[in-house]
């Protein structure tokens, strides 16, 4: 592929995050390319979070709903515990 191609399809799929991350998810997304930059850029709970409220989960195809879905549970329990040990580290 070209150079200037390749540069054009990675501006497609930052616009199609972007897009996401604004809680708008496009037509005829490209999911891998998508979550690949959303994990580059750890956004990837962020980016679920967005679509979520939304209210645009329906609009994922079932196994990036799931894989997103996780992401974020896994990420909402990772800040309780962080909190949870920064608040004992107050304490203490």
């Amino acid at each position: 592929m070209p150079s200037h191609l390749w540069l054009m399809d990675r501006f497609g799929s930052l616009a199609q995050l972007t897009s996401c991350l604004r809680g708008d998810v496009p037509v005829a997304p490209d999911w891998p390319a998508i979550l690949v930059l959303a994990n580059r850029a750890l956004v990837t709970a962020e980016l679920y979070g967005a679509i979520a409220q939304a209210g645009a989960t329906q609009l994922l195809p079932e196994n990036v709903r799931t894989f997103l879905s996780e992401v974020f549970k896994r990420n909402q329990e990772r800040n309780r515990r962080l909190s949870a040990q920064l608040s004992d580290a107050l304490i203490a």
